[in-house]
């Protein structure tokens, strides 16, 4: 009876450490249930998968490469190449962090015209691209810097802590039906377009036909650029009646036929 109790216990116990970490995971799966609906897969499919895999970008990934037609094998192992970045982050995690600070700024003089600079370095556990380019936005920004608020120098609790997660995941789960609302209505709205167009118009995933845009079997990439009078730009779109947007599409569209057709791999279907 003791040991019953116990292991009564820590399930209790575990369930309310797991509980707000919950709500962003079910988030994270809403996501990936309207990908995989606007994929056309079945409430079955989406809930076997979901009962069976355990990594949200695996599910994305594969999701992504049934509907690209390739194949269940080509999925699993698109999701099993995905994590294992977490293998290889967890061992350079000690070689990377021993010893060496989590940020740095370091100060270059002795530039031309007597000017100085500032080098930031951050580990990624500190910030991630989008957050920390948003924090020197604001540290070097122009505009006036409101009042700081007031210290407090008492750290919350965890139940403090709790509550404004919650109040935050309600607050995100108050405003996912009409996401899903939305979502599901612009779904439809696209395929009565698509159905309606007068000529055959692809899915975005799994109606493209093969080619090396989207059938690759390595890392390597190459790209050109290129560089376009905004003036020009703008006379075409004024003598079509058109759009900047079309304009531009138009000119990729005919640079990925032109690349294609040079290499001979130009499908008989529309891209």
């Amino acid at each position: 009876m003791p040991a019953a109790a116990s292991a009564a216990q820590e399930f209790r116990a575990g369930l309310r450490d797991i509980t707000p970490l919950s709500f962003g995971v079910a988030v994270y799966g809403l996501a990936f249930g309207l990908l995989a609906a606007g994929q056309g897969m079945g409430a079955l499919a989406t809930g076997l998968m979901g009962a069976t895999v355990f990594a949200g970008s695996a599910q994305i990934v594969a999701v992504e490469r049934l509907a690209a037609g390739s194949g269940a094998a080509l999925a699993v192992i698109a999701g099993l190449a995905l994590n294992l970045r977490i293998l290889l982050m967890t061992a350079s995690l000690r070689r990377e962090l021993s010893g060496r600070p989590l940020w740095q700024v370091v100060l270059v003089h002795g530039l031309a015209g007597g000017r100085q600079a500032l080098v930031f370095r951050f580990h990624h556990s500190v910030a991630d691209g989008a957050g920390l380019i948003t924090t020197i936005e604001e540290l070097f920004s122009e505009r006036p810097v409101p009042p700081a608020p007031p210290f407090r120098g008492e750290s919350p609790s965890r139940l403090q802590v709790f509550l404004v997660a919650l109040l935050h995941q309600l607050r995100a789960w108050l405003a996912a039906p009409r996401l899903l609302r939305t979502t599901l209505r612009r779904f439809r709205e696209t395929d009565a377009r698509r159905e309606s167009a007068p000529v055959p118009v692809p899915r975005p995933m799994g109606d493209a036909p093969p080619s090396r845009l989207n059938r690759s079997d390595d890392a390597v990439r190459t790209f050109a650029r290129a560089r376009l009078s905004l003036a020009d730009v703008q006379a075409v779109k004024n003598a079509a009646g058109t759009t900047m947007s079309d304009v531009v599409l138009a000119l990729v569209a005919g640079a990925l036929r032109r690349s294609l057709l040079m290499s001979d791999e130009l499908p008989e279907t529309p891209l």
